[in-house]
């Protein structure tokens, strides 16, 4: 903060240069004796502020303007270090770090200018890397570039490379993986589970569908069988004693029946698990 008088016409003469301790790249200056503000080592060799120099109301003022705009920039580079980002993602750290509106603006036509910031480039590059190293559907993509600023038009432009074609094949490449796992439920329950958690995954309702008929998924009957009595007889042991005979009977195939499972099988083993336990 500045701690001289503002008199028109006065000049003020720099009396002191020091180092800050902690930041050793900024440079505190003391006019007629006392601390006025603080700049960076290029501010300070941009504008010659050495020791003894006259400095008017309006050269320090430009100075003090000068270096904020110079520690925006800072903080932005060292912001786009890591990854590209958006304009929005800079505008949300810069104001993190108390920088003025006016300030944000300059250091984002700035960042512009030098291509270093390009909304549809970063938009482009996010779903290629989506599309090369997850396997998340263009819907989820598009939900997660709007959450970091970018516009329709270039999160639109940027998913033309999402086409249906490579939909379909990233959604049969997660349902193989998917396929290996063992479920501990019916043949229908889940490829109807599979088909929801590939819509979750934000593919489209027609490569979910395709993908799915495209992939081998046949029924063992011999597992669905053993699924099946695995949750009869669990069913059983919980309803027996709150229900008997004919409303036991339908309690056990309503649960069964909205499990998934055939009503054939159903019919078939439940007739056969009570009159075991007559």
């Amino acid at each position: 903060m500045v701690k001289y008088e503002k008199e028109v016409g006065q000049l003020r003469t720099v009396t002191k240069v020091e180092r800050q301790k902690k930041k050793k790249n900024r440079l505190n200056i003391y006019l007629d004796g006392e601390y006025a503000f603080s700049i960076s080592d290029d501010i300070y060799v941009k504008f010659h502020v050495h020791k003894g120099k006259q400095l008017s109301e309006e050269a320090i003022a430009t100075i003090i303007h000068e270096d904020h705009l110079h520690r925006a920039y800072v903080a932005a580079i060292q912001y786009l270090r890591y990854r590209m980002r958006t304009e929005a993602e800079i505008r949300r750290h810069l104001r993190k770090k108390e920088m003025k509106e006016a300030v944000i603006d300059r250091i984002v036509s700035r960042l512009y200018e030098e291509k270093l910031l390009d909304d549809l480039e970063f938009a482009e590059s996010f779903v290629r890397d989506r599309m090369n190293r997850s396997t998340k559907g263009p819907l989820l993509i598009e939900k997660e570039l709007k959450e970091k600023g970018v516009s329709e038009s270039d999160i639109k432009t940027a998913l033309e490379q999402f086409t249906h074609e490579k939909q379909v094949e990233q959604a049969k490449k997660w349902l193989e993986k998917e396929m290996k796992k063992k479920l501990n439920t019916s043949y229908k329950r889940k490829k109807e589970q599979l088909s929801a958690k590939l819509l979750q995954r934000g593919f489209s309702k027609e490569a979910a569908k395709e993908a799915l008929n495209a992939v081998p998924f046949e029924k063992d009957e011999s597992e669905e069988f053993l699924l099946l009595k695995n949750h009869a007889d669990k069913l059983y042991t919980k309803y027996k004693n709150k229900y008997d005979g004919f409303e036991l009977e339908m309690k056990l195939k309503e649960r069964l029946y909205m499990r998934g499972f055939e009503f054939d099988q159903i019919e078939s083993y439940v007739r056969k698990l009570l009159e075991e336990e007559l």
